[in-house]
C-alpha cells in the first residue's frame, strides 16, 4: 500500500496462472477500503472494449465526487453517476481523462483483473494512455492491474511512455513452506488442524498454486469433519484429491474432460502433465517438443493458438490435469524455463 499511498504509483501484478493474483487484488481492495479509497473492481475478458470498461467504472461512482457538481444539485441528489457525463458515442481516452481528472473528495483505485485476457492491443494502449494522462495531471486516480505474463511488456506494449508512472510486481508461486502457512492460517480460522503428513501431501499436489491448495484444504477439512474429526490426516487429503478433481472437472467442457480422462485411462498423461506444469510455471509458454508428441486429436481439442503461441484452450484444464495426474509428481519431466524478452 505504501507504493499507492506514498508514491502514488500505478501497480501491475504479473506472473504465472493460478498463483493468487486475484486473491492479492482482493487484499489490496480491502486495505484500500480501510484507507478510505473509493475502490472499483473490474474483471476483464477477451472482448473487453475501452468504452464498456470506462462506462462500467464511471457507472459505479456517484456524481457527488465530481468537482463541478454541488452536493445539493438535483442531478446529484437523484443518484446520477459519472457515466451520465459521457456522450452517446464511443468513450475516448480524452473523454475518460476529462471526467476522471476532476474526481475529488478521496482517492480512487481502479482494479483491472485478468488484463491478459484483453485481446485488443488498442484497448491496452488506451489504458496505458489514460494512466499517463491521469498521472501527468496529478489526478486522484490510481490503477492496479493484474494479468498472466512473464514481464510487463507482455501486458503493455507501450511501456516506455508510462514506465515512470507504474511499477511491475512479479507474483511468484508459493513455496512448500508458504503453502503450509496458507493452509494453517485458514485452518486456524475454521477450528480444524492439519497433520504434518497431510500438509506435506497437500503442498506437493498443489505445486505452489494457491487455488489448488485452498481447494484441497477445503475438501480435506470437510472430509475430516464428516468423519467426526478435528484434525485432517493424510487419508483426508487423498479423499479430497478426488473431490477437488471432480469439482474442477465441472468447469471444463464435456469435450475437454472426455479427452483428458481418455488419456488417463490409457495411462498417457505424462506429456499433458508436463504441459500443465509448464503452463502454471511459465505463463503459458509451452515447450514445442512436448506439444509435438501429442496425438493430433488431443492437441486439437485441448489447445489453441493465439498471438503466435500455443495455449490451453480452457484454463481449467491446467489444475484438472495436475490433479488427475497427481500421483506422478516423482516422474515429472524437467522443463527448461523459457525466458521472454523484457
Amino acid at each position: 500500500m505504501s507504493l499507492l499511498e506514498d508514491q502514488h504509483l500505478h501497480l501491475v501484478l504479473y506472473g504465472d496462472r493460478g498463483i493468487g493474483k486475484t486473491s492479492l487484488m482482493r487484499i489490496v481492495a480491502e486495505l484500500a477500503n480501510d484507507a478510505d479509497y473509493y475502490v472499483s473492481y473490474t474483471s476483464c475478458g477477451k472482448d473487453t472494449r475501452f468504452d464498456a470498461l470506462i462506462r462500467g467504472i464511471a457507472g459505479r461512482i456517484p456524481l457527488l465526487f465530481h468537482r463541478d457538481f454541488d452536493p445539493t444539485e438535483n442531478v446529484v441528489e437523484e443518484g446520477n453517476t459519472l457515466e451520465s457525463l459521457f456522450h452517446a458515442g464511443e468513450v475516448s481516452v480524452s473523454d475518460a481523462t476529462s471526467v476522471f481528472e476532476n474526481l475529488h473528495g478521496t482517492q480512487f483505485l481502479f482494479l483491472l483483473d485478468e488484463f491478459d485476457r484483453v485481446a485488443s492491443s488498442e484497448v491496452r494502449e488506451q489504458i496505458a494512455e489514460l494512466i499517463k494522462n491521469l498521472s501527468d495531471r496529478g489526478a486522484t486516480v490510481q490503477f492496479v492491474i493484474a494479468g498472466v505474463a512473464s514481464n510487463l511488456t507482455a501486458l503493455f506494449s507501450h511501456i516506455p511512455s508510462i514506465r515512470r508512472n507504474l511499477i511491475g510486481i512479479p507474483v511468484d508461486r508459493l513455496s512448500d513452506r508458504e503453502t503450509r502457512n496458507l493452509v494453517e492460517l485458514g485452518a486456524s480460522r475454521s477450528g480444524v488442524k492439519f497433520s504434518n503428513k497431510a500438509l506435506d501431501l497437500l503442498a506437493t499436489w498443489s505445486r505452489g498454486l494457491p487455488y489448488i491448495a485452498q481447494l484441497l484444504a477445503l475438501h480435506a477439512s470437510l472430509v475430516a469433519l464428516r468423519g467426526g474429526k478435528q484434525t485432517v490426516d493424510i487419508r483426508d487429503v487423498e479423499a479430497a484429491g478426488d473431490e477437488a478433481e471432480e469439482e474442477i472437472g465441472l468447469r471444463l467442457s464435456d469435450t475437454a474432460r472426455r479427452v483428458i480422462q481418455a488419456e488417463q485411462k490409457k495411462n498417457n498423461l505424462a506429456d499433458l502433465r508436463t504441459l500443465a506444469i509448464a503452463a502454471s510455471e511459465h505463463a503459458d509458454v509451452l515447450p514445442e517438443a512436448v506439444l509435438g508428441r501429442l496425438d493430433r486429436t488431443v492437441r486439437a481439442e485441448l489447445f489453441k493458438v493465439a498471438g503466435g503461441r500455443t495455449h490451453f484452450a480452457e484454463e481449467a484444464s491446467i489444475p484438472f490435469i495436475l490433479l488427475v495426474s497427481r500421483g506422478g509428481d516423482d516422474k515429472d519431466e524437467p522443463v527448461d524455463r523459457v525466458r521472454l524478452p523484457r
